[in-house]
């Protein structure tokens, strides 16, 4: 369990982390004022340093590797169908280290992470470009205000969401 902790620790870093005035800049996460907003910069870079810092605690925990503690295999399709963002599925291919011996299996899941991830990019991309405020839940059109390299730009709308489909189906299936 120490390392779901401390994935989910520095995912949650990674998401207050991204709304800083130097990143993204975000009023609103999900719909809610984002903790830049309602904490403040100082507290939130705080809070940032402090989910990383505990983060790398529960890595080195001694206990963290006890054969109690691991994920069984079975439980990796329940983990998936949870997973969005990139490093949420590095930390699947973590517990698939941790508790598995097949080298193929790690490498397939290593894979599958990094199309899904991708896969979450491109939509990010095009719901940034397509969708409103209200069905975000934060600011859209960011990506482009602000001269982002974002896929509808390298490729546009319609070959994105082609691409998608792609990305989608190799994941899947390879």
């Amino acid at each position: 369990m120490p390392l779901a902790i401390a994935i989910e620790m520095i995912q949650t870093m990674s998401l207050i982390h991204d709304d800083l005035p130097c990143m993204d800049d975000d009023d609103l996460h999900r719909g809610k004022p984002s903790n830049l907003r309602v904490l403040g910069k100082p507290i939130d870079i705080l809070t940032d340093d402090a989910f990383l810092t505990l983060a790398f605690d529960h890595l080195v925990d001694p206990t963290s590797y006890l054969v109690d503690d691991l994920i069984p295999p079975a439980h990796i399709v329940c983990m998936v169908a949870k997973l969005s963002r990139s490093i949420e599925l590095e930390g699947l291919v973590i517990g698939a280290m941790v508790d598995i011996e097949s080298t193929g299996l790690i490498e397939l899941l290593q894979r599958y992470a990094r199309r899904i991830g991708l896969l979450f990019q491109v939509i990010d991309d095009i719901l940034d470009v397509t969708q409103s405020l209200k069905k975000l839940g934060k600011m859209a059109g960011k990506d482009l205000i602000s001269d982002k390299t974002i896929y509808q730009k390298l490729m546009g709308l319609k070959e994105s969401r082609e691409y998608i489909k792609e990305l989608l189906k190799n994941a899947v299936i390879n």
